[in-house]
């Protein structure tokens, strides 16, 4: 049986990290983060967004999880995180009703 402790809390970013012990002396570090305050965010900022660009060439689109932005930071490719941002069921971490 693994034991369970928490080793830190990062309550601005809701992420927490444990650390659990398994019976065959390996271990493992868990982290978790509480996303609902993002979605919320960018579904207010989502409906309040007009549907086309401005003028420029930066534009804040989305908003994710710190652990999916290191994932996708790792592999050195940004297709993949417009890949995901472009998925339907990812519409949750978009600011602007855009395909990217």
């Amino acid at each position: 049986m693994a034991t369970r402790r928490l080793l830190d809390t990062n309550p601005v970013l809701g992420i927490s990290r444990y650390f659990h012990y398994h019976d065959n002396g390996t271990f493992t570090i868990e982290t978790v983060q509480d996303v609902g305050g993002i979605v919320e965010a960018n579904k207010r900022q989502f409906n309040d967004a007009e549907k086309r660009f401005g003028p420029g060439m930066w534009h804040h689109v989305g908003r994710i999880p710190l652990n999916l932005y290191y994932q996708y930071i790792q592999t050195g490719d940004d297709s993949d995180i417009k890949k995901f941002l472009n998925l339907s069921d990812n519409k949750a971490w978009l600011v602007k009703p855009v395909k990217i």
